[in-house]
């Protein structure tokens, strides 16, 4: 099984994703990595020299190349979802999980990691929360079409491994089930 992690930057993809991953068992892949790697540039240089469309092209080579992969964990970038049809092929092949921690707590991030995030240092500090909104506004429909969603404090590490775990065990029937290393996940899920 395929588990695709949707979100915007510093929603938690790549840190929870890692952890996710190994708790099933299973590999994790991140597209902005491996894209990373291989360009031998950061995702705010490729941008910068080549333009979005010969990047969003990559992503999304990258992104078909996952579905070649069994048992992973998948950390999208945050507009992997929006272009093309990437959001459906996703649909189809995998479990897309959308992680919303909340624009509030995204806007923190993003103040706090602003220097050592490339896309983050070009935008003026009192332009981030304008900017956040205006991408999480134009991200909502892709991001809505996600098959579960992790809201508010569900997003967190601590309380979203356990929370996607139940929801592949007792949401969605007829899956190949992972088997997770801790039972205690398998515990119902509360009414929410």
């Amino acid at each position: 099984m395929l588990i695709f992690l949707l979100g915007i930057m510093c929603s938690g993809k790549t840190t929870t994703g890692r952890k996710l991953a190994r708790e099933l068992n299973y590999s994790f892949f991140d597209i902005d990595e491996n894209i990373e790697k291989e360009q031998g540039k950061s995702i705010g240089e490729i941008i910068e020299k080549k333009g979005d469309d010969f990047f969003r092209k990559i992503e999304r080579r990258k992104l078909k190349e996952t579905f070649k992969k069994k048992n992973t964990v998948v950390s999208t970038g945050g507009g992997t979802p929006c272009y093309f049809d990437n959001i459906d092929l996703m649909n189809k092949k995998g479990i897309t999980v959308f992680m919303n921690p909340g624009e509030e707590i995204i806007f923190n991030r993003w103040k706090l990691l602003k220097d050592s995030r490339p896309l983050l240092k070009k935008i003026p500090t009192v332009e981030l929360q304008p900017t956040l909104h205006r991408l999480l506004t134009f991200r909502a429909e892709s991001y809505g079409a996600a098959k579960i969603m992790v809201n508010g404090k569900e997003a967190n590490n601590e309380h979203f491994i356990a929370y996607v775990i139940r929801r592949l065990y007792h949401d969605k029937p007829g899956l190949s089930k992972p088997r997770p290393r801790s039972k205690n996940y398998l515990q119902p899920l509360a009414a929410t």
